[in-house]
């Protein structure tokens, strides 16, 4: 049963980059086929054993080409500004129809006719957050 784990490609690459190695040259060192160290560099995921052989080729430790939870979450925030702006937008939307609810003079119809309303303008103002703030950026999701 073969377990795969997320390995820090960026850096794998870098290390391999500084001691000016090819992908072939890192496999032999390792004793792993070409195509581990394809996986690892193009999808981030290996098994332990690889993590381990890369550890002790570059001579750092297995935590250090672990990717970190705090520099994911970072750049998935960093991709996606319009996801923060769209949730700030929900939350306003939602404070400002609770405070009509309780404070208005309206009748339930009414009330629910308007945050009915709040809640269609809050879901086109996310999305059109959304769809400006990707719009200028490359996907990233494509390697080469």
């Amino acid at each position: 049963m073969d377990i795969n784990m997320k390995i820090e490609a960026d850096l794998v690459k870098k290390l391999r980059e500084e001691k000016s190695w090819s992908q072939e040259h890192l496999a032999e060192v390792c004793g792993l086929s070409l195509r581990t160290i394809q996986r690892v560099e193009g999808e981030g995921t290996g098994s332990p054993e690889t993590k381990m052989a890369l550890s002790a080729a570059f001579g750092v430790s297995g935590a250090e080409l672990t990717p970190k939870l705090e520099k994911a979450v970072a750049l998935s925030l960093s991709r996606s500004p319009g996801l923060i702006w769209g949730y700030t937008g929900v939350a306003i939307g939602g404070i400002a129809a609770c405070v009509s609810a309780i404070f208005g003079q309206n009748s339930a119809f009414e009330t629910g006719a308007s945050l009915g309303a709040i809640g269609l303008l809050t879901g086109f103002c996310c999305a059109g957050i959304g769809l400006l703030s990707n719009r200028n950026k490359p996907n990233l999701a494509i390697r080469h």
